[in-house]
């Protein structure tokens, strides 16, 4: 319980040391029993029964609860890091006094910072770009660059300095392999990639302004993408291959492969079907529109949400727009691998319908 901040106790002078070594006597354990109760480390309890430093509340409350001694003593309880405010209040007035400025002498870090710079820093190979926009390839407009634009209008971001692509830690690392490839190549940049552990999210990063400034060029925006109602660039719209391409790059990103089942009278039905999710209007219908005219009976759901479920247009979708992203290869994979096994063994059969009970691997 140590580990985590606390209020402390504050007694007066010696009564700290009494009342720890009375309730030893009292229940006739040693220090390290004591502190193994307590939560804490041998050495910080020798350090409370010394008085070199005040004792959590906590343990003051477990001494109390756990033996006849009474809370009769005169103290006082303060919050976890009482002592910040105090010092930094303490030590910034030796600052003032000191240099007359908070934050020392500030002519005098600029001359050291220079003659560094001087020196060494501007001979060093990682300070090379400092001050400088990285130069980029500018490549033409072409199916590759519009399934960047999809999975960038998908789980995208644009900011003033980088862009960057959010993907699942665990079930997209091979897709982020290929965002990673296909970034790098179109524009000659360099990949950062960074993890979240918290949220377990792999960040695939891409610093340049000029980056920035061509991919705005391109249709796409800087900032909240749902506040500004995105949608797909119009050079984009007017090609069917670019078109196909995007919307590869979008349901790879916010789109997902499922299963649904459901049960009629005792028997088990499951079929594939696509989704695709997001809250941009102009964004849904362009969507819908490019679907529709490939031969697809898309339909919104829920005002977020886009779904191919007739089994004919599922498979028509991986084989005219198909997919980068391997897990929603390998979630239909799994499916029709599992439906053709049973057809086989059904056929032959006089059976009016075959009804395909759900996989067991999905």
């Amino acid at each position: 319980m140590f580990k985590k901040a606390e209020k402390r106790v504050f007694f007066r002078k010696g009564y700290q040391e009494k009342l720890i070594l009375k309730y030893q006597k009292e229940k006739t354990i040693t220090t390290q029993q004591l502190s193994d109760k307590l939560g804490v480390h041998g050495r910080t309890l020798r350090d409370w029964k010394r008085g070199k430093y005040s004792m959590s509340l906590k343990a003051y409350k477990y001494i109390l609860k756990h033996s006849h001694i009474k809370d009769t003593t005169t103290k006082k309880v303060k919050d976890p890091f009482w002592y910040v405010k105090l010092g930094a209040s303490k030590g910034g007035i030796n600052c003032y006094k000191k240099y007359g400025q908070i934050g020392g002498d500030q002519e005098h870090r600029k001359e050291c910072w220079k003659k560094w710079w001087e020196e060494t820093g501007m001979f060093d190979k990682r300070f090379k770009t400092i001050g400088k926009k990285i130069e980029i390839l500018h490549p033409k407009h072409s199916e590759r660059l519009a399934e960047f634009c999809g999975f960038m209008l998908g789980d995208g971001a644009i900011t003033k300095n980088f862009i960057s692509v959010s993907l699942n830690g665990t079930t997209d690392v091979e897709y982020g392999h290929f965002v990673g490839k296909l970034v790098e190549s179109l524009f000659g940049v360099k990949l950062h990639l960074y993890h979240r552990p918290d949220s377990n999210v792999g960040i695939y990063t891409f610093n340049g302004v000029k980056l920035t400034e061509y991919c705005n060029k391109l249709g796409l925006v800087t900032g909240h993408k749902i506040r500004q109602q995105i949608d797909i660039p119009e050079w984009i719209k007017k090609n069917k291959k670019y078109s196909i391409a995007c919307v590869r790059g979008l349901v790879d990103t916010d789109g997902c492969i499922f299963q649904h089942k459901y049960k009629v009278n005792e028997k088990w039905y499951s079929y594939v079907k696509i989704e695709f999710t997001s809250y941009s209007v102009p964004l849904r219908k362009s969507v819908i529109k490019i679907l529709r005219s490939l031969g697809f009976n898309a339909q919104e759901k829920n005002n977020r949400d886009i779904r191919i479920e007739n089994q004919k247009d599922v498979r028509g979708y991986f084989n005219i727009i198909g997919t980068s992203n391997p897990k929603h290869t390998k979630r239909r994979g799994t499916q029709v691998a599992y439906e053709e096994s049973l057809l086989n063994f059904y056929r032959g059969k006089t059976l009016s319908r075959v009804r395909i009970p759900p996989s067991p691997q999905m």
